[in-house]
């Protein structure tokens, strides 16, 4: 995606804490659990399954594969 379109600037931010989207300036969050509601944002499911990481291999081959949670921030998130 980066090496395709450097001229995107995105930022993923990971955090293990609910996280005030408005008071953060955050434009656009997906979230796990229970909707939320905030008056100046729209918000829908996205699925009823669990959402979960993927990779690809070429992905892995040239970055390798994160272990745990704590390594996501370290590792080029889409």
């Amino acid at each position: 995606f980066r090496d395709e379109l450097p001229g995107i600037d995105l930022r993923i931010q990971t955090a293990d804490r609910d996280l005030d989207i408005i008071a953060e300036g955050i434009p656009l969050a997906v979230r796990g659990g229970e909707p939320r509601e905030w008056p100046d944002y729209h918000s829908l499911p996205l699925a009823d399954e669990e959402i979960f990481p993927v990779a690809g291999v070429s992905y892995v081959a040239r970055f390798g594969l994160p272990e745990t949670v704590e390594d996501l921030p370290s590792h080029r998130l889409i």
